[in-house]
């Protein structure tokens, strides 16, 4: 698993470099877009919780605006 804020939105080379290789827990188990930043407006979602293939994600969640991203 890797956590982290990325500082880069889903759609960007380097988050699509990382995501050949882990699952973005978010496309499977969150609801809606998932903007973590900034924290007053959220407007994209900078923070992931990725997996390795074969762990599955049940629930996602942005826990507060800001960066909190929880995954169970």
């Amino acid at each position: 698993m890797l956590v982290g804020d990325l500082d880069a939105a889903p759609d960007t080379p380097e988050v699509a470099q990382v995501t050949k290789h882990l699952d973005d827990t978010w496309l499977a188990a969150g609801q809606g877009a998932g903007h973590t930043h900034d924290a007053l407006d959220p407007q994209v979602r900078i923070d992931y919780v990725l997996a390795s293939p074969g762990i599955d994600a049940h629930r996602a969640r942005v826990s507060a605006p800001g960066h909190p991203i929880t995954c169970l």
